[in-house]
């Protein structure tokens, strides 16, 4: 039985662990990781610090939107990603900001968006987390709010509609797909700005210098990271490189 005291990984529905050696963050899966029964009691979140409630509310978001838009997604998983997104979206900003009767709701979308992507996969957004998380020891939401706007502009070549059907979701939907997909990014944006979330890595504290003199390495274990498997365009090392690009600044 497992009983999650933060809103954000869903591993008490997953088959997912991370094991991290020399650096490096290795995606176990396995259903025998999965536990036999979960419980969610929003009693056990209601004095978390405010930074682990903004990081571990965009670790949800994140498996919310890469579920939806993954390769292995299907009429299930969509349900489950889509309430999850649009629930923890709406009430993340007041759980930040101290209201604890919403804290429920974020609780039940992490569970949620844990079901979603155990079932259609995640994407390029937690593989390079992984990647940067392993050798930077960034904290794994703090690394998913930094990355998920710049690879949700990389996807949109390939998972627009996915994206807007989200955004409107979300409600700041546009009538074409291509403003809803840019509403989805910005306010992405704004909502990792209200929650005081770094934008850059090196806003996070890491030197992008040093993020450079190891792009091989972050490339690499990007593109080995399963969850590349199930982005929803192909993974290659220039798109790799050019959301590295972005989160560090320089364009």
């Amino acid at each position: 039985v497992a009983i999650p005291t933060t809103s954000g990984s869903g591993s008490e529905v997953t088959d997912f662990a991370i094991l991290t050696h020399n650096k490096v963050k290795h995606p176990l899966v396995d259903k025998r990781l999965r536990p036999d029964a979960a419980i969610l009691d929003s009693d056990l979140l209601q004095d978390l610090p405010k930074g682990l409630i903004a990081e571990t509310g965009f670790d949800a978001l994140s498996h919310a939107v890469e579920a939806y838009g993954a390769k292995n997604a299907g009429a299930m998983t969509d349900l489950y990603a889509r309430e999850a997104f649009s629930s923890a979206f709406a009430a993340l900003p007041a759980s930040y900001a101290g209201r604890k009767d919403v804290r429920l709701k974020v609780h039940q979308a992490a569970t949620m968006a844990g079901i979603a992507f155990t079932q259609a996969g995640l994407g390029l957004c937690h593989a390079m987390a992984h990647s940067l998380g392993g050798l930077f020891h960034v904290p794994h939401g703090r690394l998913n709010a930094i990355l998920l706007p710049s690879v949700i502009t990389c996807n949109a070549h390939v998972a627009a509609k996915k994206y807007a059907e989200l955004a409107r979701a979300a409600g700041i939907g546009g009538s074409a797909d291509t403003i809803a997909v840019r509403n989805l990014k910005n306010g992405l944006v704004r909502l990792r700005r209200e929650l005081n979330l770094p934008e850059t890595l090196a806003q996070a504290g890491v030197d992008p210098r040093s993020v450079w003199r190891s792009a091989e390495q972050i490339v690499k274990a990007t593109l080995e990271d399963p969850c590349c498997k199930t982005n929803p365009m192909e993974a290659e090392d220039f798109l790799v490189r050019r959301i590295l690009e972005e989160v560090t600044g320089r364009v």
